[in-house]
Parts: structure tokens; sequence; C-alpha cells
């Protein structure tokens, strides 16, 4: 804890969305993916980018538009990838 790993993370997705790759940040829980997209939505915003959250439906919330960043936990990716 308090090691600056959202910070870092923020800085790589960042660099990917940019460079026109998908980004999907995997977290440890529901928690931590929705206070980590509304937390760094500011900083994806300055660059340009939009952020959602995959949500417990499997579908995606989306804080903006189409998003560059998503957030979720594993195991939502995995019922998401499932129904698709």
């Amino acid at each position: 804890t308090g090691e600056g790993k959202t910070l870092t993370l923020s800085l790589i997705a960042g660099f990917h969305a940019c460079c026109g790759k998908p980004v999907e940040i995997v977290t440890s829980d529901r928690y931590l993916a929705r206070r980590d997209a509304v937390e760094q939505e500011p900083f994806y915003a300055a660059l340009g980018l939009s952020v959602g959250v995959l949500s417990d439906e499997g579908a995606m919330h989306k804080l903006s538009r189409e998003p560059d960043v998503v957030y979720g936990t594993a195991e939502l990716y995995g019922f998401a990838y499932l129904f698709k």
C-alpha cells in the first residue's frame, strides 16, 4: 500500500492508449476498479482519453463514451468474455 502502483500503472496505460492500443486494467476487487477509474479519470482526460468500468452485470459502465481505458476484475472480464 502506498507505493504508487496506481499512478505508475496510469502512466503506462495512458501511453499505450495514446498509441491506439486497447487497455484493460485488472484490479483485485470491484471497489478498487471503480475507485481507480474515478480517481484517474482527470489524468486520462488530460491526455484526451476516456475511462470505463466493467460492472457486475458484465456490461460496461462508461465514465465517458467509448472508453480507451477499462477497469475491472478478473472475474468480471471472464464473464464478459464468456457471454460475448
